[in-house]
């Protein structure tokens, strides 16, 4: 049995770019998600928390 294709091509304003097939974005976050660093860093469960508070207490 043979695989699949492994990626997709999308296109955008800026041309064609290869997704991931499985993906379920299209270009312009397959590019972003290249050109960006974009950390694999998680705000803090509490800082959440505190953000909710104060939401709560501005509405």
């Amino acid at each position: 049995m043979t695989a699949g294709p492994t990626f997709r091509t999308e296109a955008d304003s800026f041309g064609p770019i290869e997704v991931p097939a499985d993906a379920l974005w299209g270009a312009q976050t397959e590019r972003s998600l290249r050109f960006f660093a974009i950390g694999e860093q998680r705000m803090p469960l509490e800082v959440v928390h505190a953000l909710a508070q104060i939401k709560r207490a501005a509405a």
